[in-house]
């Protein structure tokens, strides 16, 4: 019996580990009334402003949803791309002016470029 338990509860763990790490779904929010949003923190963004994806990580004792979230950055609603539950953070299209200004938020804990990095092995050149 004890070997039973020895050898599947790894294979539990193994398996529960990618239900737990799964994404959180997609927020599809809506603005009742866009000028309301943009009162308080209004930018003037240039035509030419390009946006890039940023990662935004909330601090770790922020409470609010996601929609209120949004609401006090400034940031139209959207749909945007959320994940986790010990550390909360979405993926968001962003100019530099939005950035510098959301990173002054003091419930905004991260706000970086959503890029990925090639790992490779010391004995490896890089291709």
């Amino acid at each position: 019996m004890k070997s039973t338990f020895l050898l599947s509860f790894p294979f539990l763990l193994t398996a529960l580990s990618p239900v737990i790490a799964a994404p959180a779904p997609k927020l599809h929010l809506r603005a009742q009334n866009q000028t309301t949003i943009w009162n308080q923190t209004a930018v003037v963004i240039p035509a030419s402003a390009s946006t890039e994806e940023f990662l935004i990580l909330l601090a770790d004792d922020e409470k609010k949803t996601w929609p209120e979230v949004l609401k006090a950055m400034g940031h139209p609603n959207e749909a945007i791309k959320t994940f986790g539950t010990s550390i909360r953070g979405a993926t968001i299209k962003l100019n530099e002016t939005e950035v510098a200004r959301i990173r002054k938020l003091p419930y905004i804990s991260s706000v970086d470029k959503n890029t990925s990095y090639r790992m490779i092995e010391a004995d490896q050149k890089p291709t």
